[in-house]
């Protein structure tokens, strides 16, 4: 019997720039290496690959007023297979030509923070909507394809007073 040997590793590096086109007005560019091997063998198959992507992002943020404030995103998506994810079904083969996810997350939000109010530093709230769309998606053979939809999270952030 073959000693079984399962690794998976990643790498990304990133930089991003807010600019200030204008007092009110900022753009973030953004650009991302990333790079994701696994290397597996089991009692009848052997899999070694790697994947490598270059994703750039781009965020703008407008101050409508001290209080407000309106943000829109894109950002390329990249997703190296988990160990689990690599196998056409349980325990059997490996899936030789299994891609990395790829996609693109778009953001569109609203934000509101009002200071020294009731005792308080920092009161307020945002909310976010976003859409992604995902290509290669990797299908987890245990759960099958996962129908989780989510259109709109929400935070509030309260502050107090130290």
């Amino acid at each position: 019997m073959t000693e079984v040997s399962d690794t998976a590793d990643s790498f990304a590096i990133y930089m991003e720039d807010e600019v200030g086109l204008t007092d009110s007005f900022y753009l973030t560019p953004g650009v991302r290496y990333n790079y994701h091997t696994v290397d597996m063998t089991s009692d009848s198959d052997k899999l070694d690959k790697s994947w490598n992507n270059v994703s750039f992002a781009l965020a703008a943020k407008y101050l409508v007023t001290e209080q407000w404030t309106l943000q829109a995103s894109a950002t390329q998506l990249f997703k190296g297979p988990a160990l689990r994810e690599t196998y056409v079904n349980y325990n059997s083969t490996f899936d030789p030509n299994l891609k990395a996810e790829t996609g693109l997350n778009t953001e569109v939000g609203v934000g509101y923070v009002e200071n020294n109010i009731i005792g308080l530093d920092h009161l307020g709230f945002s909310t976010t909507l976003f859409k992604t769309d995902l290509n290669d998606y990797i299908d987890d053979w245990s759960i099958g394809k996962k129908q989780v939809l989510v259109v709109m999270r929400m935070k509030t952030l309260v502050i107090m007073k130290s």
